[in-house]
């Protein structure tokens, strides 16, 4: 209390003595620094206050960027999760494609197995066909001279019936005893084409 009130008197009224001005010197100093180490402080306060804005400010923007990080992240495992659903369900329908290519790879080759019995089929068909013209032709051809030979007997047949008739030289057989001989029609054996 003493040192405030030296300090609002002037240095007049403090009337120093040689003792007394020794004490109010180091209590000047002592002022002086006292108050420099006050300004020192109030300059750090001031300092570490404006440094805990800052770090206040820079805690909120971290915060609101873990937000925004959180929110991301759950998106993304959002679509982590969906996309694993659409690998999953494109994993069966490719397992669904290749059993059905499987089976109709099956139902081609069962296919083509047939194909093949029917051709090798045809084939014993056409040769049966070719087999059967040949027999065909050759049957044609051995009744062509049966059929000349016939009518030729047919033929010396009708000569005999005929002179036969017309011979007066011949008394005793009766005409009406004799009809003329007609050569029947042979039909014509035709290939098959």
């Amino acid at each position: 209390m003493r040192f405030l009130l030296d300090c609002l008197r002037t240095p007049r009224q403090r009337a120093p003595c040689s003792e007394r001005d020794k004490d109010f010197v180091e209590q000047d100093e002592c002022v002086a620094r006292k108050t420099g180490e006050i300004r020192d402080l109030q300059d750090a306060v001031q300092q570490e206050g404006i440094e805990l804005e800052e770090q206040r400010g820079d805690r909120q923007e971290l915060e609101e960027t873990l937000e925004k990080l959180e929110q991301h992240r759950m998106e993304l495992e959002d679509q982590l999760k969906l996309t694993r659903l659409e690998c999953v369900q494109e994993s069966q329908q490719i397992l669904s494609l290749q059993a059905e290519e499987v089976a109709r790879e099956t139902k081609v080759e069962e296919y083509e197995r047939e194909l093949a019995r029917a051709r090798r089929k045809l084939k014993q068909l056409k040769m049966e066909v070719r087999r059967a013209q040949g027999k065909v032709e050759e049957a044609g051809e051995r009744t062509i001279p049966l059929e000349e030979s016939i009518s030729q007997s047919y033929e010396e047949i009708l000569q005999v019936d005929v002179s036969l008739v017309e011979d007066p030289s011949l008394p005793n057989i009766s005409h009406s005893g004799y009809e003329l001989i007609v050569l029947p029609k042979i039909p014509a054996m035709e290939g098959l084409d």
